[in-house]
């Protein structure tokens, strides 16, 4: 069954009137938790997400994106990311504003305390 904001249930087509009609419909203010892994257990995802917040950085600046080299890019998943995707999101920010270039290297990264495996 599918419902929509309108508080109407996709095989009902109408209004939920009842309570019964609406737990039904929604459950009764059942939760149900989502299991979503930290950046961390990731990490293939660490790229494509900095190379996407490089490039909305470059569109919202009107420049040409940054392109980030194999160097960078393994520090970039060597790092363990404790603050998750703002992290991520936070210091593509910095090193958008801060590289002088258009190829982030290895010395535009901040020190970043590495895990080793």
């Amino acid at each position: 069954m599918r419902a929509d904001t309108n508080g109407r249930c996709g095989a009902l087509g109408g209004p939920l009137e009842s309570l019964e009609e609406r737990e039904l419909c929604f459950g009764a203010g059942q939760s149900k938790p989502v299991d979503l892994p930290a950046q961390r257990e990731r990490a293939e995802d660490i790229l494509p997400l900095a190379e996407r917040f490089l490039w909305l950085l470059s569109r919202e600046a009107g420049s040409t994106p940054k392109k980030i080299t194999k160097a960078a890019s393994a520090i970039l998943e060597q790092y363990s990311w404790p603050g998750n995707v703002r992290e991520l999101k936070h210091l593509m920010e910095r090193v958008f504003v801060l590289s002088e270039d258009e190829v982030l290297i290895t010395p535009d990264l901040p020190s970043l305390p590495l895990e080793t495996t």
